[in-house]
């Protein structure tokens, strides 16, 4: 049985491939930068349709040069204070959808019961 600790590095081995593939799949300009039509897209591919301050609302809590879009930077700098919060502080918006795409690895626009397994097992192990 694996310890917290190799689930953690196991984790953390892939996380930043999978964050580099999550950005690159919202980035459909291919401008290295996440704009609010860019995400209104992957929200109509998911069978959402989203309010456009919602999206706008989630860009605006983690852009911190206050361009109207999302950086690579930015990104990370989302994923990272979003997965190691313990205050409930942090916008979880954005931080949702990124993950839901860091898992959905074939890029259905859903997860499959052997991804969601995956994710509880290295969250809370067996």
């Amino acid at each position: 049985m694996a310890t917290a600790d190799a689930r953690e590095r196991y984790a953390r081995k892939n996380e930043q491939d999978e964050l580099e593939r999550a950005f690159r799949t919202i980035d459909k300009k291919g401008d290295d930068k996440i704009d609010p039509e860019e995400l209104d897209q992957l929200f109509l591919a998911l069978g959402h349709k989203a309010k456009r301050g919602e999206v706008e609302d989630m860009i605006w809590e983690v852009d911190e040069d206050c361009d109207g879009c999302i950086s690579w930077l930015e990104f990370q700098n989302l994923y990272t204070r979003g997965r190691d919060d313990k205050t409930g502080w942090e916008p979880r918006g954005l931080f949702n959808v990124v993950e839901f795409v860091m898992n959905d690895k074939e890029g259905a626009g859903f997860i499959t019961l052997e991804e969601a397994m995956q994710i509880m097992y290295l969250r809370y192990g067996r």
